[in-house]
């Protein structure tokens, strides 16, 4: 358990800080390629929305917290899986971004450009699914 703080990178968030609990609770885990996978059909998606958060901790015994779970992912070539999220949260998943690795296509192909190609630290993104306000299924 550790604290730490997230900021907005992608998508709509007016109410997303309400809607997010101050405890995020990891369930499970879930292989990397699932979740891109995933995004990738969130973008043909009518009624579902991708909102992107990076987290960040500032101080050593929160660095330490994050970055055991960010090694615990990474080398695990894992995302978390959050369980305790409410609508109009569908899914959450915790996903390390290598500082070595290359930027995932499918943050490039969203227009993704608050996060550094190159000489950034590793990074614990949010992705969370949303469904549409008033959004119907076809």
């Amino acid at each position: 358990k550790f604290a730490t703080s997230g900021y907005h990178v992608y998508g709509p968030h007016e109410s997303l800080l309400s809607t997010l609990p101050d405890t995020l609770h990891v369930q499970g885990r879930i292989a990397n390629n699932i979740v891109w996978a995933y995004v990738d059909r969130l973008r043909k998606s009518p009624v579902k929305e991708l909102i992107i958060l990076k987290f960040e901790s500032q101080n050593g015994e929160e660095v330490q917290g994050y970055s055991n779970l960010f090694h615990y992912l990474h080398t695990r070539t894992r995302c978390g899986v959050i369980g305790n999220v409410t609508a109009p949260v569908r899914d959450m998943y915790l996903v390390p971004l290598s500082a070595e690795g290359s930027m995932p296509p499918q943050l490039r192909l969203l227009g993704v450009s608050s996060i550094p190609k190159k000489n950034r630290t590793n990074l614990i993104l949010g992705l969370i699914v949303v469904n549409k306000v008033g959004a119907k299924r076809p």
